[in-house]
């Protein structure tokens, strides 16, 4: 029984942990040329299904196109405690 007990609690503990993922965007709404947009890097959080993630949203340089820059929307995803 205390084996079974120390398993469930383990296992508990590992879904538990925080993971977290970074996205790099290749939908072309969200590419530009030129300079990079303002008022990033921006933090929010997102609820979906009772469980809350928080993103952190900015554009980074993907080379160059003819000459100027071209940045995409990089996503940093993490769950978090909701509130």
């Amino acid at each position: 029984m205390k084996t079974v007990n120390l398993l469930l609690a383990t296992t508990a503990l590992v879904a538990c942990t925080s993971h977290q993922a970074n996205v790099v965007s290749t939908n072309t709404s969200e590419l530009r040329l030129g300079d990079k947009p303002q008022g990033y890097p921006r933090t929010y959080v997102t609820v979906q299904n009772g469980n809350c993630t928080q993103v952190i949203e900015d554009w980074v340089d993907n080379g160059s196109s003819n000459g100027k820059k071209m940045w995409v929307v990089a996503k940093s995803i993490k769950p978090v405690v909701c509130q």
